[in-house]
């Protein structure tokens, strides 16, 4: 019996203190100031250093390998089924064979040795 009136002070005691509540303050609004204004600056550009694409003392590329076939890109095959040299057909008159650029003299005399209409 003396813990239930032990208990019943107890909460006699909290309910008292719980009824009564402190008023809430408000303060008052105060007006945001903002910072004065200043000149704009130019952005900083930051620039990478320059540097050479290929190091000076970099040994040169190889030059490109052909295979053992490649010669026949150079040649073409005639009206009869023979390997002949291939004639590149210029617009401007100027035929000349592909391998060596010299120039091929028969154009206007023997059309019938290159094919001016297809691109191989």
């Amino acid at each position: 019996m003396k813990e239930c009136v032990g208990l019943l002070m107890l909460g006699a005691l909290t309910c008292g203190v719980v009824g009564q509540e402190a008023p809430v303050q408000v303060a008052p609004k105060q007006e945001e100031t903002l910072p004065a204004p200043r000149a704009a600056q130019a952005p900083q550009v930051l620039m990478p250093p320059i540097m050479p694409l290929v190091s000076p003392y970099a040994p040169p590329d190889p030059p490109p390998e052909f295979g053992r076939r490649s010669a026949w890109q150079m040649y073409g095959v005639d009206r009869f089924g023979r390997f002949r040299p291939r004639v590149i057909y210029s617009p401007y008159g100027n035929s000349y064979y592909q391998m060596n650029g010299a120039p091929f003299p028969w154009t206007t005399t023997m059309p019938r040795l290159y094919m001016p209409y297809v691109v191989d």
